[in-house]
Protein backbone atom coordinates (compact mmCIF):
# COMPACT_ATOMS: atom_id res chain seq x y z
CA UNK A 1 0.00 0.00 0.00
CA UNK A 2 1.63 3.22 -1.18
CA UNK A 3 1.91 5.93 1.45
CA UNK A 4 -0.03 9.07 0.46
CA UNK A 5 1.61 12.46 0.62
CA UNK A 6 -0.07 15.05 2.80
CA UNK A 7 0.55 18.33 4.66
CA UNK A 8 -1.25 20.52 7.19
CA UNK A 9 -3.75 21.75 4.63
CA UNK A 10 -4.46 18.15 3.60
CA UNK A 11 -5.27 17.37 7.22
CA UNK A 12 -7.62 20.35 7.41
CA UNK A 13 -9.40 19.19 4.26
CA UNK A 14 -9.65 15.69 5.69
CA UNK A 15 -11.19 16.99 8.93
CA UNK A 16 -13.81 18.90 6.95
CA UNK A 17 -14.54 15.76 4.96
CA UNK A 18 -14.79 13.57 8.06
CA UNK A 19 -16.76 15.88 10.29
CA UNK A 20 -19.31 16.91 7.67
CA UNK A 21 -20.91 13.46 7.74
CA UNK A 22 -19.70 11.90 11.01
CA UNK A 23 -22.85 12.40 13.07
CA UNK A 24 -25.08 11.04 10.31
CA UNK A 25 -22.86 8.01 9.80
CA UNK A 26 -22.61 7.07 13.45
CA UNK A 27 -26.33 7.47 14.04
CA UNK A 28 -27.08 5.42 10.93
CA UNK A 29 -24.88 2.69 12.38
CA UNK A 30 -26.57 2.56 15.78
CA UNK A 31 -30.07 2.95 14.37
CA UNK A 32 -30.02 0.71 11.29
CA UNK A 33 -27.29 -1.85 11.90
CA UNK A 34 -26.37 -2.16 15.57
CA UNK A 35 -30.01 -2.19 16.64
CA UNK A 36 -31.60 -4.14 13.82
CA UNK A 37 -29.34 -7.21 13.61
CA UNK A 38 -29.71 -9.73 16.48
CA UNK A 39 -26.92 -11.84 17.98
CA UNK A 40 -25.81 -14.65 15.70
CA UNK A 41 -23.19 -16.66 17.56
CA UNK A 42 -21.94 -18.74 14.62
CA UNK A 43 -21.52 -15.68 12.41
CA UNK A 44 -19.94 -13.77 15.28
CA UNK A 45 -17.34 -16.49 15.89
CA UNK A 46 -16.42 -16.51 12.19
CA UNK A 47 -16.09 -12.71 12.21
CA UNK A 48 -14.04 -12.74 15.42
CA UNK A 49 -11.62 -15.29 13.93
CA UNK A 50 -11.06 -12.89 11.03
CA UNK A 51 -10.38 -10.08 13.50
CA UNK A 52 -7.82 -12.33 15.25
CA UNK A 53 -6.16 -12.95 11.88
CA UNK A 54 -6.01 -9.25 10.98
CA UNK A 55 -4.48 -8.51 14.38
CA UNK A 56 -1.80 -11.15 13.72
CA UNK A 57 -3.07 -14.00 15.92
CA UNK A 58 -4.34 -17.54 15.24
CA UNK A 59 -8.02 -18.13 16.08
CA UNK A 60 -8.89 -19.01 19.69
CA UNK A 61 -9.34 -22.64 20.70
CA UNK A 62 -12.81 -21.97 22.07
CA UNK A 63 -15.44 -19.33 22.72
CA UNK A 64 -17.27 -18.67 26.00
CA UNK A 65 -20.54 -16.76 25.68
CA UNK A 66 -22.35 -14.51 28.14
CA UNK A 67 -25.81 -12.95 28.05
CA UNK A 68 -24.72 -9.31 28.48
CA UNK A 69 -21.62 -7.15 28.96
CA UNK A 70 -22.40 -7.12 32.69
CA UNK A 71 -22.67 -10.92 32.71
CA UNK A 72 -19.27 -11.09 30.99
CA UNK A 73 -17.45 -8.71 33.35
CA UNK A 74 -19.07 -10.00 36.53
CA UNK A 75 -18.44 -13.68 35.65
CA UNK A 76 -14.70 -13.34 35.04
CA UNK A 77 -11.91 -12.74 37.55
CA UNK A 78 -9.39 -9.98 36.81
CA UNK A 79 -5.89 -9.20 38.00
CA UNK A 80 -4.72 -5.84 36.71
CA UNK A 81 -1.43 -4.01 37.18
CA UNK A 82 -1.20 -0.27 36.67
CA UNK A 83 1.40 2.45 36.77
CA UNK A 84 1.18 6.22 36.99
CA UNK A 85 1.35 8.20 33.79
CA UNK A 86 4.40 10.50 33.94
CA UNK A 87 3.59 14.13 34.72
CA UNK A 88 -0.04 13.24 35.61
CA UNK A 89 -0.16 12.46 39.33
CA UNK A 90 -3.71 11.10 39.48
CA UNK A 91 -3.81 9.23 36.17
CA UNK A 92 -2.88 5.58 35.71
CA UNK A 93 -2.55 3.23 32.79
CA UNK A 94 -2.88 -0.54 32.65
CA UNK A 95 0.46 -2.25 31.96
CA UNK A 96 -0.70 -5.86 32.30
CA UNK A 97 -3.87 -7.84 32.90
CA UNK A 98 -4.77 -11.45 33.55
CA UNK A 99 -8.16 -13.13 33.43
CA UNK A 100 -9.53 -16.39 34.79
CA UNK A 101 -12.95 -17.93 34.30
CA UNK A 102 -13.58 -18.04 38.05
CA UNK A 103 -11.95 -16.64 41.17
CA UNK A 104 -10.74 -20.09 42.27
CA UNK A 105 -9.35 -21.05 38.86
CA UNK A 106 -5.56 -21.16 38.65
CA UNK A 107 -5.42 -20.84 34.85
CA UNK A 108 -4.83 -17.21 33.91
CA UNK A 109 -5.30 -15.83 30.41
CA UNK A 110 -3.54 -12.76 29.04
CA UNK A 111 -5.90 -10.44 27.14
CA UNK A 112 -5.02 -9.40 23.61
CA UNK A 113 -5.69 -6.28 21.57
CA UNK A 114 -7.60 -7.25 18.41
CA UNK A 115 -7.11 -3.89 16.71
CA UNK A 116 -6.42 -4.68 13.04
CA UNK A 117 -2.88 -4.07 11.86
CA UNK A 118 -2.79 -0.86 9.86
CA UNK A 119 -0.02 0.78 7.81
CA UNK A 120 2.36 2.98 9.80
CA UNK A 121 1.36 6.01 7.73
CA UNK A 122 -2.30 5.49 8.69
CA UNK A 123 -1.48 5.50 12.40
CA UNK A 124 0.69 8.59 11.92
CA UNK A 125 -1.98 10.41 9.89
CA UNK A 126 -4.64 9.52 12.44
CA UNK A 127 -2.57 10.90 15.34
CA UNK A 128 -1.70 14.07 13.46
CA UNK A 129 -5.31 14.71 12.44
CA UNK A 130 -6.50 14.25 16.03
CA UNK A 131 -3.83 16.60 17.39
CA UNK A 132 -4.55 19.12 14.65
CA UNK A 133 -8.21 19.22 15.58
CA UNK A 134 -7.53 19.47 19.32
CA UNK A 135 -4.72 22.02 19.24
CA UNK A 136 -5.12 24.29 16.23
CA UNK A 137 -7.10 27.53 16.63
CA UNK A 138 -7.30 27.65 12.83
CA UNK A 139 -9.87 24.82 12.80
CA UNK A 140 -12.74 27.00 14.00
CA UNK A 141 -14.34 26.80 10.58
CA UNK A 142 -14.51 22.99 10.73
CA UNK A 143 -17.81 21.58 11.94
CA UNK A 144 -17.57 20.28 15.49
CA UNK A 145 -18.55 16.71 16.22
CA UNK A 146 -21.51 16.16 18.51
CA UNK A 147 -21.60 12.40 18.82
CA UNK A 148 -21.43 11.78 22.57
CA UNK A 149 -25.14 11.76 23.24
CA UNK A 150 -25.60 9.37 20.34
CA UNK A 151 -22.82 6.92 21.20
CA UNK A 152 -24.68 4.00 22.73
CA UNK A 153 -21.39 2.27 23.51
CA UNK A 154 -20.46 5.02 25.98
CA UNK A 155 -23.79 4.63 27.75
CA UNK A 156 -23.16 0.89 28.09
CA UNK A 157 -19.72 1.57 29.57
CA UNK A 158 -21.09 4.06 32.09
CA UNK A 159 -23.85 1.68 33.18
CA UNK A 160 -21.38 -1.18 33.55
CA UNK A 161 -19.26 0.95 35.83
CA UNK A 162 -22.27 1.64 38.05
CA UNK A 163 -23.35 -2.00 38.18
CA UNK A 164 -19.89 -3.39 38.90
CA UNK A 165 -19.26 -0.79 41.60
CA UNK A 166 -22.25 -2.15 43.48
CA UNK A 167 -20.59 -5.58 43.73
CA UNK A 168 -17.45 -6.86 45.44
CA UNK A 169 -16.13 -8.10 42.13
CA UNK A 170 -12.40 -8.30 41.40
CA UNK A 171 -12.54 -5.50 38.87
CA UNK A 172 -14.55 -3.17 41.15
CA UNK A 173 -11.49 -1.58 42.86
CA UNK A 174 -10.14 -0.50 39.49
CA UNK A 175 -13.40 1.28 38.70
CA UNK A 176 -12.73 3.72 41.54
CA UNK A 177 -10.15 5.23 39.21
CA UNK A 178 -12.15 5.60 36.00
CA UNK A 179 -8.97 6.32 34.03
CA UNK A 180 -7.66 2.86 34.92
CA UNK A 181 -10.87 1.20 33.79
CA UNK A 182 -10.96 3.21 30.57
CA UNK A 183 -7.32 2.26 29.95
CA UNK A 184 -8.20 -1.43 30.35
CA UNK A 185 -11.36 -1.06 28.28
CA UNK A 186 -9.62 0.75 25.39
CA UNK A 187 -6.74 -1.72 25.23
CA UNK A 188 -8.47 -5.06 25.66
CA UNK A 189 -12.22 -4.81 25.02
CA UNK A 190 -13.90 -4.94 21.63
CA UNK A 191 -17.26 -3.20 22.03
CA UNK A 192 -19.74 -1.02 20.11
CA UNK A 193 -17.46 2.02 20.43
CA UNK A 194 -15.20 0.35 17.88
CA UNK A 195 -17.59 1.67 15.25
CA UNK A 196 -15.56 4.89 15.56
CA UNK A 197 -12.50 3.00 14.32
CA UNK A 198 -14.42 1.42 11.46
CA UNK A 199 -15.70 4.83 10.38
CA UNK A 200 -12.19 6.30 10.58
CA UNK A 201 -10.85 3.55 8.31
CA UNK A 202 -13.72 4.26 5.90
CA UNK A 203 -13.21 8.03 5.95
CA UNK A 204 -9.47 7.80 5.31
CA UNK A 205 -10.02 5.21 2.56
CA UNK A 206 -12.58 7.49 0.94
CA UNK A 207 -10.51 10.66 1.29
CA UNK A 208 -7.29 9.18 -0.15
CA UNK A 209 -9.08 6.78 -2.57
CA UNK A 210 -7.46 3.76 -0.88
CA UNK A 211 -10.06 0.96 -0.83
CA UNK A 212 -7.50 -1.41 0.72
CA UNK A 213 -8.30 0.13 4.12
CA UNK A 214 -11.94 -0.90 3.83
CA UNK A 215 -11.04 -4.49 4.71
CA UNK A 216 -10.17 -3.37 8.25
CA UNK A 217 -13.41 -1.43 8.54
CA UNK A 218 -15.51 -4.35 7.30
CA UNK A 219 -13.97 -6.84 9.74
CA UNK A 220 -14.88 -4.54 12.64
CA UNK A 221 -18.39 -3.98 11.31
CA UNK A 222 -19.02 -7.73 10.93
CA UNK A 223 -18.09 -8.36 14.55
CA UNK A 224 -20.11 -5.47 15.98
CA UNK A 225 -23.20 -6.44 13.98
CA UNK A 226 -23.31 -9.96 15.38
CA UNK A 227 -22.26 -9.78 19.05
CA UNK A 228 -21.68 -7.47 22.02
CA UNK A 229 -18.51 -7.11 24.08
CA UNK A 230 -15.39 -9.22 23.45
CA UNK A 231 -12.34 -9.88 25.64
CA UNK A 232 -9.86 -11.90 23.63
CA UNK A 233 -7.00 -14.14 24.75
CA UNK A 234 -4.88 -16.56 22.74
CA UNK A 235 -6.61 -19.62 24.18
CA UNK A 236 -10.20 -18.50 24.69
CA UNK A 237 -12.39 -15.64 23.53
CA UNK A 238 -15.01 -14.30 25.97
CA UNK A 239 -18.02 -12.85 24.17
CA UNK A 240 -21.35 -11.35 25.20
CA UNK A 241 -24.63 -11.36 23.31
CA UNK A 242 -26.08 -8.16 21.96
CA UNK A 243 -29.11 -6.51 23.50
CA UNK A 244 -32.54 -7.98 22.79
CA UNK A 245 -34.52 -4.72 22.94
CA UNK A 246 -33.55 -1.15 22.04
CA UNK A 247 -35.64 2.01 22.09
CA UNK A 248 -34.56 5.38 20.72
CA UNK A 249 -35.95 8.78 19.83
CA UNK A 250 -36.33 10.24 16.32
CA UNK A 251 -32.74 11.49 16.47
CA UNK A 252 -31.49 7.93 17.06
CA UNK A 253 -30.49 8.51 20.67
CA UNK A 254 -31.23 5.89 23.33
CA UNK A 255 -34.56 6.82 24.87
CA UNK A 256 -37.45 5.28 26.76
CA UNK A 257 -40.07 6.82 29.03
CA UNK A 258 -41.07 3.40 30.30
CA UNK A 259 -38.40 0.91 31.34
CA UNK A 260 -35.06 0.08 29.79
CA UNK A 261 -33.91 1.86 26.67
CA UNK A 262 -31.47 -1.00 26.07
CA UNK A 263 -32.18 -4.45 27.52
CA UNK A 264 -30.28 -7.76 27.56
CA UNK A 265 -31.47 -11.36 27.90
CA UNK A 266 -30.27 -11.67 31.51
CA UNK A 267 -32.38 -8.72 32.66
CA UNK A 268 -29.53 -6.19 32.78
CA UNK A 269 -30.10 -2.96 30.90
CA UNK A 270 -29.75 0.79 30.57
CA UNK A 271 -32.22 3.57 31.27
CA UNK A 272 -31.86 6.64 29.08
CA UNK A 273 -33.74 9.82 28.20
CA UNK A 274 -32.93 11.34 24.80
CA UNK A 275 -29.38 10.00 24.88
CA UNK A 276 -28.75 10.89 28.54
CA UNK A 277 -28.18 7.78 30.63
CA UNK A 278 -30.16 7.57 33.87
CA UNK A 279 -28.50 5.59 36.68
CA UNK A 280 -30.85 2.81 37.78
CA UNK A 281 -31.28 4.17 41.30
CA UNK A 282 -32.28 7.58 40.00
CA UNK A 283 -34.62 6.02 37.46
CA UNK A 284 -36.49 4.14 40.13
CA UNK A 285 -36.78 7.34 42.18
CA UNK A 286 -38.37 9.01 39.15
CA UNK A 287 -40.47 6.02 38.08
CA UNK A 288 -43.62 7.38 39.69
CA UNK A 289 -43.59 10.34 37.31
CA UNK A 290 -45.54 9.79 34.12
CA UNK A 291 -43.07 11.88 32.16
CA UNK A 292 -39.57 13.16 32.90
CA UNK A 293 -39.88 16.90 33.31
CA UNK A 294 -37.41 19.67 34.14
CA UNK A 295 -37.08 18.59 37.76
CA UNK A 296 -36.13 15.08 36.67
CA UNK A 297 -33.79 16.34 33.98
CA UNK A 298 -31.72 18.20 36.53
CA UNK A 299 -30.92 14.90 38.21
CA UNK A 300 -29.71 13.15 35.08
CA UNK A 301 -26.08 12.67 34.16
Amino acid sequence: MKEPQYNKETIREYLRHQNSTWNQRIMHWYHDEFQAIPTCRSEAETAICLLYEQAGYPPPARFVWFLSPFDLLSSLHFEIETEHIPHFEHLKKVISARISEAENTSILYIPLSLYPKAPAWYQKFRRESIFAWMNSPDNNDIQELNQLEGAWGLRILEALGDSIQQTKHSIAPYLKNIDTFISFWMQFVVCPNWIDDALLFENVAEFFSMPELLQNAESIRRVLKTCGWIIATEEVCFVSDKHIIAHHDKAGRLHSDNGFALEYADGWGIYAHHGIRIPSQEYHELEHQKKLGLKGQEKLW
